[in-house]
């Protein structure tokens, strides 16, 4: 192609049209957070939106704008998510290194500690109780 007529799109394609396109993916993606911590989801939306060509700037304001909206207890059922599907993998080791084993993988998962010590405290509590 002639670098002449890639120069003209380039020109063409407005910052905002960018972020609209930015903003749309991103809406699409917005349902893996019920499984994914946000800063973890919001690290690999980044690197896929880089990927893509958009710019760095633009990626940062769309993640900002849709993620805005994502509050605290969205992260807690996420994080309860993990926490339901990790511990009970631990069940055959001491009740301990059980609940290490689970804290260490939820924290790479990019959960907060505070956040991991709450919902692993709620899964032994729904396990004493049989639910």
């Amino acid at each position: 192609m002639n670098k002449a007529y890639i120069d003209q799109a380039l020109e063409s394609f407005t910052e905002e049209e960018e972020l609209e396109k930015v903003l749309k993916f991103l809406r699409q993606k917005q349902k893996e957070l019920a499984r994914r911590s946000v800063r973890e989801l919001k690290q690999k939306l980044q690197q896929t939106l880089m990927q893509r060509g958009f710019s760095s700037e633009v990626s940062k304001q769309g993640i900002q704008l849709v993620f805005e909206e994502v509050e605290a207890e969205t992260e807690e059922s996420a994080a309860l998510y993990q926490a339901r599907k990790y511990y009970p993998k631990y069940r055959n080791l001491e009740p301990f290194v059980r609940v290490q084993k689970t804290q260490q993988a939820l924290v790479r998962k990019g959960f907060p500690y505070a956040l991991v010590s709450e919902v692993i405290e709620q899964v032994k509590q729904e396990e004493a109780d049989g639910i």
